[in-house]
């Protein structure tokens, strides 16, 4: 009955040290999108387009490239940004974005990410 008991106990230690671990583990490895912005001092309207089209969805905000006209034709080839949400509207893949009238696009730090080519930095844009 005493093996058994001790046994028991073993098995039930083992079990929460392993949760405890990958908790840990999974608590360090996590994707935490607000250290990985960078605030500015002084935010700055950003003129570069007013259109977006998001290709990665990422916590609290989305990867998008800006919208660049030609004579006839609108691609979203321009540079990269990470527009951060208003928290009532979610972003999807391939969602084109337009700053809402009344608004405008600021630039308020800059979003630090990691590709396979190496880390990459872009400005942060909220609608204000």
């Amino acid at each position: 009955m005493r093996k058994g008991l001790i046994f028991f106990l073993g098995v039930v230690t083992g079990c929460v040290l392993t949760i405890a671990v990958l908790f840990v583990i999974g608590i360090t490895n996590s994707n935490t999108n607000e250290s990985d912005i960078t605030i500015a001092e002084q935010q700055t309207v950003f003129t570069t387009a007013t259109k977006f089209e998001v290709f990665q969805v990422l916590g609290d905000g989305a990867l998008a490239n800006c919208e660049k006209k030609g004579y006839s034709t609108s691609l979203f080839t321009g540079p990269v940004v990470y527009i951060v949400t208003d928290g009532q509207n979610l972003f999807y893949d391939d969602q084109v974005i337009e700053v809402p009238k009344g608004k405008k696009a600021m630039q308020i730090g800059t979003f630090r990410y990691e590709t396979k080519l190496g880390e990459k930095v872009v400005p942060v844009i909220k609608f204000q």
